[in-house]
This record gives C-alpha cells, sequence and structure tokens, in this order.
C-alpha cells in the first residue's frame, strides 16, 4: 500500500508540471490531460519500479512515447495554416497573453523539435538527458533546439511586426 501513497504524493507534487509539459507537446489542453491521464494510469501499475529509477525522466519519455503513439494511431497530422489565430485562447494553462501567443507558435514546430525545445527550456535538462528521452544524439538535441529557436524567432518577427516581443525586460529567443 505504500506504493499507493507515495504515488499520490508524487502526482500532488508533480501533476501541474507533468500537465505542462504535456501541454506544450501536445499543444492541446484535452489532449495533454489524456496523454498525463493515460500515462500515470500505466505508471501506477509499476510505480515501486519506477520510483526507485529517475520517475520525472521515466514520465517524460512516457508522455512523448504516448503523443506518438496517439499521433500515429488516430492519423492527427498538425495543419500548418498561414494566418494565426485571432486571439489568445484561455484555459487553466495558458492564463497570459503571452504563453498563449508562445504556444500559437509552439504548434508551429515539428513535434521533435517543440519536444527538444520544452524540454531544454521549460524542463531545463542538459542535452544528454534530452537526447535520452528522445532517443537521440546530444548534438540532434542541440540541432533541433538550434533549428526550433531560429523557427521560434522568424515566427515572432512575423507576428510583432516590428522584432520580437519584450518579454519580463528581455527580448525572447534573443541573446
Amino acid at each position: 500500500m505504500r506504493d499507493d501513497e507515495d504515488f499520490a504524493e508524487y502526482v500532488t507534487a508533480n501533476g501541474d508540471r507533468l500537465l505542462r509539459v504535456a501541454y506544450l507537446i501536445t499543444c492541446d489542453r484535452m489532449a495533454a490531460q489524456d496523454v498525463v491521464q493515460s500515462v500515470l494510469g500505466r505508471a501506477l501499475l509499476s510505480w515501486g519500479r519506477i520510483a526507485r529509477d529517475n520517475p520525472d525522466a521515466y514520465l517524460r519519455r512516457a508522455m512523448l512515447n504516448e503523443r506518438t503513439s496517439v499521433w500515429r494511431r488516430w492519423g492527427r497530422r498538425e495543419i500548418a495554416t498561414a494566418t494565426l489565430p485571432t486571439g489568445p485562447t484561455t484555459d487553466a494553462i495558458g492564463a497570459s497573453d503571452r504563453r498563449a501567443e508562445l504556444v500559437s507558435l509552439l504548434r508551429q514546430l515539428p513535434p521533435r523539435q517543440r519536444a527538444a525545445v520544452v524540454l531544454r527550456y521549460l524542463e531545463d535538462l542538459p542535452d544528454d538527458q534530452i537526447a535520452d528521452i528522445l532517443q537521440c544524439s546530444a548534438a540532434t538535441v542541440r540541432s533541433q533546439v538550434s533549428r526550433g529557436l531560429a523557427k521560434l524567432r522568424g515566427l515572432l518577427d512575423v507576428v510583432s511586426d516590428g522584432g520580437p516581443p519584450e518579454y519580463d525586460g528581455e527580448r525572447i529567443g534573443r541573446p
């Protein structure tokens, strides 16, 4: 019964963070909830083993795998559009206009670039851990992050007409 209690404590402490990561990977609130619920449901069955190792790494990898499985199963494809949405969406995760704009821009990145950028800048993981999660080399991670940031910078230039917008006094994605 102790595993159930440990699992409940972990989910209480980390559930919001897991949901944020899933949301930024899927760019859809409902899909993020489904991914997290599915992954946590399976993790509960083996929580004793998972908790002994590195539960954060295990659950991140499981969320990426689940997102890929859902995408393949249902044939869901992202559809690129010539225009951005007319306004920000409101939800518990994307409460601010800036966050909604960033999520809108993240949707335009390919899934692996999006995952690399999210794991680097939201989860603050080093290249080697991201490489383990994405099952690629650290050089590929650096390449994916670099390409993702370059695309985000270009998208930000298009959106703002006058260069990237200011965020908390610092330019997003610029040194």
